[in-house]
């Protein structure tokens, strides 16, 4: 069925096109053949009765005379008025066209030849304004048929869409016998036969669409089968008829059939059902024009009786005018039938705009609408091509006039002079145009002028709100005043990421709103303002606010930050494409106002985090600090210094002095890998574990109590995380040093002969593996000897030019300062360090220095 429809609307598509652009050509033909008689076709006795001949015409040159009766021409019999049509107002000046007579008191018929002459300009126009007033009239079906077609096209499964179509197929159509008598041979048949179907359909069909459209009138309602009546009659007599006329190729067998009181009563009953059929359609607009229709119904009802009151009533009237004053339509004064006869073109618009929109404006809003179009919006582009046109004309006349011998260059070089005028216009008036069409809209435009304005003041002041509640407000007084909405709902996202209801959405409105993916795509490709679309009807957004109209607020990323939902307006107009330009301009300022809301409240998060943050390290940079030791206990052989400069406020360096007792003393530096505050709590897990161990090292072995230490760390940490350790157990009365190097940088022991000696690895870093061998050594101390242990940031820190300190420079610190106070040699180190590794620390420099005395 549907492609049956498809099927249908190209065939009748078509036929319209072809019929409207046949009628077109042929009633544009300015006839060039003249004879010159008046006549009139007597269809019964197959002759033309010749009225008048015009004096000094073709006519009357070869003979004719009135009262003469022509009964073939060229030989062929007039059957039907077609033959004298092809030979005489088809013919061209010049040719010979041979007509046979019967006259009065001549026995016989006879044959005589005139020479066709040209024929007089028949044009009602004479001046140039005219000319251009007829010009649309010359096209006079083509409206129709465009209507009918593009309305076809949208709606080929709408029944009211194909009776619209198949009444303009009706209105564009032509008197049969004209018809006829213009067309050539090879279409004549389905000219003639299109005229007569259409034509005679339209009535039936005219009543039917208004009786249904744009809902059931009360007269529908109450006799409901009277349309399908209408149809069924009108297609049982019209349809043999146009197929009989299409078979023929005139309408004249047909008439034949009857007597001459029969086609009276024929064209009577004709004219009755006409007439009847029309008035019926009136009666069931003027009924949906009630107020207790539905009010789209309704509004489309009266758009239709204005339509039809502007379009036909004149015409009506000029009609009515003609038969009080027995005068032809042509007759009569040019300015009086043709602005009538451009007015009923708008009727076919008119009423193709009311089938295809589902929402139509009222008729005095289409109106101001429309002329505020005219003379606000495209006032200047229409007042720069008049004036262009203006002065093309002003040339082509002047240099015509005054110099005669270059009338062949005025033409063109008139229009060189007024495209020259008009770019200048242009180009020069802008800024007077802009002025001057702000005082005509604000003049006669009020409303729309004022909603143009505080729409542009939303816009800018949509910048400077400082929270969502405020921008809320702003939007909802500002959009209230300048389009009255009957329902506004405002979402906009939250700082879980969420659309939330703000300001005073209506009661039904969900808290929060969550958008399908399909729509979310849509504004993020297209994001202008518009009507609800299928998927969005389902949700409650339709229950909301009606989704009249959506506005996506976009960020500079295109990602939705919030959702206008806007309501039908109070005054029932849809919303201008003016309107959503405006909307759209003030959804992007509101979108990056959010946007720059949205991105201050991530920066207070996140400074507020960073404060926090910052908060929680100096506590546990004090708590590390605690970790060192602070009180150390006395020897009796050695004093010894520990200093742990970290490169952040937390570090992975640790070292310690554990009093072991009975004269033992214990010397811990440790350095865990990585750095912060990760690195930090894993120093403070070793460091706990050191301490819990070091009271058993007066029962066990060192190695066995550094493998338990090895297992706890690894247990506790993960696989890529390790610390590399020393550990020494000095005894203060034998003076020798027991030690483990787990993976740390070999320290230095400075003899005091100056020899330097190194304290290799003697086991793998501490947490790598829980399989884990360890052993130790053993060295003497004596007086005068240093010990130095030390982090890799003080040998491994890199100058800017990256080189690294090294052990050379650190050998060179320590012996410098080597016989001074232990708390200036490490000062010494440090700052030797630290120079040399400039503004930017990398890495944690721990250092603990043991002399013997």
């Amino acid at each position: 069925m549907r492609y049956l429809r498809v099927a249908g609307a190209v065939l009748l598509s078509a036929a319209m096109i072809v019929y409207a652009a046949a009628w077109t050509y042929y009633t544009q033909q300015n006839p060039g053949a003249f004879l010159g008689i008046v006549s009139d076709y007597d269809g019964w006795a197959r002759h033309l009765d010749v009225r008048r001949v015009v004096p000094g015409s073709p006519a009357e040159r070869a003979g004719l005379e009135a009262e003469d009766h022509i009964v073939a021409v060229n030989g062929v019999p007039l059957e039907s008025p077609a033959p004298f049509s092809d030979a005489v107002v088809r013919g061209r000046p010049g040719q010979v066209v041979r007509l046979t007579l019967s006259r009065e008191g001549t026995p016989d018929r006879f044959d005589v030849d005139a020479i066709l002459g040209v024929g007089p300009d028949r044009s009602p126009a004479h001046s140039g304004a005219q000319r251009v007033a007829l010009s649309p009239l010359l096209l006079y079906p083509i409206p129709a048929v465009i209507v009918g077609v593009i309305v076809l096209a949208l709606r080929v499964h709408d029944g009211n869409a194909w009776l619209l179509a198949l009444i303009f197929a009706g209105i564009g159509t032509g008197p049969l016998q004209t018809v006829e008598s213009l067309s050539h041979p090879s279409l004549r048949g389905f000219l003639v036969a299109y005229s007569a179907l259409f034509s005679g359909l339209m009535p039936a069909l005219f009543y039917t669409l208004l009786a249904r459209f744009p809902v059931a009138s009360a007269l529908d309602r109450r006799v409901p089968w009277l349309k399908t009546l209408m149809v069924v009659l009108a297609t049982v007599f019209f349809v043999p008829y146009a197929t009989w006329i299409f078979m023929a190729g005139s309408v004249w067998p047909f008439v034949r059939v009857l007597t001459p009181a029969g086609v009276v009563v024929v064209d009577r009953t004709i004219l009755a059902y006409f007439f009847v059929g029309i008035a019926l359609g009136f009666v069931s607009l003027l009924l949906n024009c009630r107020a207790g229709v539905e009010a789209t119904a309704r509004r489309k009802a009266r758009l239709l009786g204005w339509s039809f009151a502007i379009g036909l009533l004149p015409w009506m009237g000029l009609l009515a005018a003609t038969r009080y004053l027995k005068r032809d339509l042509f007759e009569l004064p040019f300015w009086a039938w043709v602005p009538c006869s451009l007015l009923m073109m708008l009727v076919p618009v008119l009423f193709g705009y009311a089938v295809v929109k589902h929402r139509v404006l009222e008729f005095s809003v289409l109106v101001r609408r429309s002329a505020r179009y005219v003379l606000v919006q495209r006032g200047f582009v229409l007042l720069s091509l008049v004036l262009s046109l203006a002065v093309t004309a002003l040339f082509v006349t002047t240099i015509s006039r005054v110099l005669p011998r270059l009338t062949d260059a005025a033409l063109p070089t008139g229009i060189a002079a007024g495209t020259l005028f008009g770019l200048a216009l242009v180009r020069t008036g802008g800024a007077v145009a802009t002025r001057v069409t702000r005082r005509i809209d604000r003049a006669f435009f009020r409303s729309a002028y004022d909603a143009r304005r505080v729409l542009e003041e939303l816009a800018q002041q949509a910048g400077s709100v400082q929270d969502r509640d405020e921008l809320a407000a702003l939007i909802d007084g500002q959009l209230k005043e300048a389009l009255h909405p009957c329902q506004l709902a405002i979402y906009l996202r939250d700082r879980a990421g969420l659309l939330q209801a703000f300001g005073p959405c209506p009661s039904d409105s969900p808290p929060v709103l969550e958008v399908p993916q399909a729509l979310l795509r849509q504004f993020e490709s297209d994001p202008r303002p518009s009507g609800a679309p299928p998927e969005v009807r389902a949700l409650p957004l339709r229950r909301v606010a009606d989704a009249e109209c959506l506005v996506p607020m976009l960020s500079r990323r295109r990602q939705l930050v919030g959702l206008l939902l806007l309501g039908p307006r109070l005054s029932d107009e849809p919303y201008s494409s003016e309107d959503k330009a405006l909307l759209a301009s003030m959804a992007g300022h509101a979108g990056g106002a959010l946007e720059n809301l949205m991105l201050a409240e991530q920066m207070a998060e996140r400074i507020e985090a960073d404060r926090r943050a910052a908060q929680e390290v100096q506590i546990a940079a004090e708590v590390q600090r605690r970790l060192l030791p602070v009180k150390t206990t006395t020897m009796a052989t050695v004093e010894f210094i520990g200093r742990c400069v970290q490169a952040r406020s937390v570090g992975g360096d640790y070292y310690d002095f554990l009093d072991l007792g009975r004269g033992r003393l214990g010397l811990v530096l440790a350095d865990v890998s990585g750095k912060g505050l990760y690195a930090a709590l894993l120093m403070a897990h070793l460091q706990a574990s050191v301490r819990s161990l070091a009271g058993r090292v007066a029962s066990e072995d060192l190695v066995d109590l550094l493998g338990s230490l090895n297992r706890s760390f690894a247990e506790s940490t993960a696989g890529n995380h390790f610390a590399t350790l020393f550990f020494g157990l000095y005894d203060d009365d034998q003076r020798r040093l027991r030690y483990a190097n787990c993976g740390h940088q070999p320290p230095f022991l400075l003899r005091a002969s100056g020899v330097v000696e190194r304290l290799p690895v003697t086991a793998g870093a501490v947490g790598f593996f829980v399989d884990w061998a360890c052993a130790t050594a053993e060295v003497a101390i004596a007086p005068g000897d240093l010990l130095v242990l030390f982090s890799d940031g003080v040998t491994e820190a890199m100058s800017p030019g990256g080189d690294e300190f090294g052990e050379s420079r650190l050998l060179e610190a320590l012996t410098a300062e080597r016989h001074g106070p232990l708390n200036e040699v490490v000062d010494r180190v440090v700052t030797a360090v630290r120079a040399f590794g400039g503004v930017e620390q990398s890495d944690d420099l721990t250092l603990v220095i043991v002399r013997a005395h």
